[in-house]
């Protein structure tokens, strides 16, 4: 998802960042410049990535304000839409020297995000498919040891006829 991203935006910083249920937000990916810190981005980003998070909708700024293009960075953030909600969020950024993203990417990077979020929630849905197998191939397991050992006492005491004492 993070090298596609940058592939197609051309970003110079790009996070995948996902919201598991009852945790903060984590980093999943990243790419950034060398020297830069991918936790450090999420700390000064946080706020618009709580932003998507809450309103389910993609963003595109350019900053700081009232300074030309050539020195603005543009940043996006996409929500990673699914139906209990957003599993997460995308945040690229590109500054003003290497381009400058505009709609196009906007809408480019919420269809990438969609993507993403399906991707995501097929990975989801098999890893709890996985996990109920799991469970019931142990319940057959236990169920089938339970079964042989009933089977062994029923076998004892139907080859004890005449003495019980082997029985009990």
């Amino acid at each position: 998802i993070v090298t596609e991203a940058t592939r197609l935006l051309g970003a110079r910083r790009l996070l995948l960042v996902l919201n598991l249920e009852g945790a903060s937000p984590s980093i999943a990916g990243s790419k950034l410049p060398a020297g830069e810190g991918a936790q450090d981005l999420l700390q000064a980003v946080a706020p618009w990535l709580a932003e998507a998070l809450d309103t389910g909708i993609s963003r595109l700024r350019h900053g700081p304000d009232g300074a030309e293009p050539s020195e603005q960075r543009s940043c996006l953030v996409a929500p990673l839409p699914a139906p209990q909600g957003p599993l997460g969020a995308l945040y690229a950024d590109l500054e003003g020297t290497h381009g400058r993203f505009e709609e196009a990417e906007r809408a480019l990077l919420t269809t990438l995000a969609a993507m993403a979020a399906a991707a995501l929630g097929q990975v989801r849905d098999a890893s709890a498919l996985q996990q109920e197998v799991a469970l019931r191939t142990k319940e057959v397991v236990d169920t089938a040891a339970a079964q042989k050992a009933t089977a062994e006492v029923l076998q004892i005491i139907g080859t004890s006829t005449d003495d019980p004492g082997p029985v009990f």
